[in-house]
Order: structure tokens, then C-alpha cells, then sequence
């Protein structure tokens, strides 16, 4: 062993060289150890060659990978513009993403407009009176009620700008209007709400006495309302039920008896004030 060698128990260095994976370099540690200066040139240059090659195979690879990807482009087999696209697509689907987001966002924290709209349920209406003017009334989580009218050509009460605290919450409506059912409901709050209008049958009944001119009760006496006919009772009393679709503001009501002059008149029906006739004899 030369004086290097010494330095360096063998035992040592054979645990570092077995250490080195690479062939060259062992070589070079060997020869520097043992100064062979030719051994060592040797090693020098065979590891120059070897890393020459590497750097060969690593060029030559990266030429055939370009040739084979330009090949493969050129019949069409791959886009070359695919990693550029791929990239697009991402910035794509993240923009898209976000302006959901934002729209969602705004759809949930905007103010919401509600349209009221009060309908009359044709089960309940009346041809002959439309519909003409009434109140609505709302109040949003027990806040001051706010009275809104409507009418015949305009059905709709806008209630605008309820904020995102009140839209989740309930809404205490009620409606009004003479001849119809009072409507007195709670909703959800929604865009738009729909309030059917049924009338009170208020006009659907027509009631009363008849009488002769001493005041005595007349039995028998036939009523006729339109096409419906009743007769009175012992004590001279009657009661017509008029149909939904034959009630109108007024009627016009005859009664007639043998003996007694024919009666007409027209009153305006009610469940609540009836009609007083008094028949005169022939």
C-alpha cells in the first residue's frame, strides 16, 4: 500500500467502495489511493466517456420522444395543441364555477320581489258581478300589517324588496272585499302567491212574509224568483235559495194567489233582512 493507501485502513475503503454503485467511480478512487497516475487518466477519461454517454442516450431520447410526437401529429393521432387545450379547459370550468358561485350567491342574498295575485275560483263566482275592488293585507314575521288595494284591472299587489332576513320567513295575508269570503291565511314567502277569491253567497238567499191587507198570513201564495218558485206556509213565510250562477245584486221577486192581485217587486237579496209583501184581494 502506497502512503495515501495507508491513511485509509483497507478495510475502510472496502466498505466505501462497496458504498459506490457506479463502476468509474470505484475505478478512480482506486487509482487516486494508489497513485497510479495512468490508472488514474484511465479512470478519468472512462468516466468522462461514460457520462458522454449518458448525456448521448439522454439527447438521443429526447430527439426520437420529439420525432415520435411529431409523427404522431402529423397522422393526426394526437393534437398537438392538447396540453394548451387541456390548460384552457381548466381556466374554463374554474371560471365557470365561480360565476355559479356568484350567481347562486346573488340569488340567495338579493332581495326578493312577491306579486300577490287574488283569482276568483270559478266554483264560487258569479258571471254577471265580476270582481271589483278589495284589500290586502300582509305582515311579514309579526311586523307592522301594510294594506295594498286592488281592483278589477289590476289583481296583482307587488310587495317589494323583502330582504334576506324576512325571506325564509312566513307572511300573514288576509284579504277583503264585500261579497266575498274573508281570506285570512299564513304562506311561505315565494315569488309569486296566489289568493283564490269565492264569494259569500251573501246574494244566494232571498226570504220573507207574505200578508194580506188585514195582516193575516196568506198559505199558498206562490214566489217566484226567475225560474225557481216556492210556495209560502201556514204562517205565510218563504225561502228561496238562489244558485251561485243566478245570484246578481238584485232580483226581481212575484207572488201571486188566486183572489189576490198580482204582486212584483225588486229587492236586493239578503240572508239577514227579509221581505214584508202584503197582497191585496180582488
Amino acid at each position: 500500500m502506497s502512503e495515501k493507501t495507508d491513511k485509509l485502513p483497507e478495510e475502510m475503503l472496502a466498505r466505501y467502495l462497496d458504498g459506490l454503485a457506479d463502476e468509474d467511480e470505484k475505478g478512480l478512487v482506486k487509482a487516486y489511493f494508489a497513485s497510479d497516475e495512468k490508472a488514474l487518466e484511465e479512470a478519468v477519461e472512462a468516466s468522462r466517456a461514460m457520462a458522454f454517454q449518458k448525456m448521448a442516450v439522454e439527447r438521443f431520447s429526447e430527439m426520437a420522444y420529439d420525432i415520435v410526437v411529431r409523427r404522431l401529429v402529423m397522422d393526426g393521432i394526437i393534437d398537438a395543441n392538447a396540453r394548451r387545450k387541456r390548460h384552457l379547459a381548466y381556466l374554463i370550468a374554474l371560471f365557470a364555477t365561480l360565476l355559479l358561485a356568484a350567481i347562486v350567491c346573488w340569488l340567495v342574498f338579493k332581495p326578493l320581489d312577491v306579486k300577490v295575485t287574488v283569482a276568483e275560483d270559478p266554483a264560487f263566482a258569479i258571471p254577471s258581478l265580476p270582481f271589483e275592488t278589495g284589500i290586502i293585507t300582509y305582515s311579514i314575521n309579526g311586523n307592522e300589517p301594510v294594506r295594498v288595494p286592488v281592483n278589477r284591472t289590476n289583481m296583482t299587489a307587488l310587495i317589494e324588496s323583502i330582504p334576506f332576513g324576512d325571506k325564509y320567513k312566513k307572511m300573514h295575508v288576509v284579504f277583503e272585499s264585500d261579497g266575498y269570503q274573508t281570506v285570512d291565511t299564513t304562506l311561505e314567502i315565494k315569488k309569486s302567491l296566489t289568493l283564490p277569491l269565492r264569494r259569500d253567497n251573501s246574494l244566494g238567499v232571498i226570504f220573507g212574509n207574505v200578508i194580506d191587507g188585514l195582516g193575516r198570513p196568506v198559505a199558498g201564495a206562490t214566489v217566484i224568483v226567475q225560474d225557481i218558485k216556492t210556495l209560502t206556509d201556514e204562517t205565510g213565510s218563504f225561502r228561496i235559495d238562489i244558485p251561485m250562477k243566478k245570484q246578481m245584486e238584485s232580483q226581481r221577486m212575484t207572488i201571486c194567489k188566486e183572489g189576490f192581485e198580482l204582486w212584483s217587486g225588486t229587492y236586493r237579496p239578503s240572508s239577514t233582512c227579509g221581505w214584508n209583501v202584503v197582497l191585496r184581494q180582488r
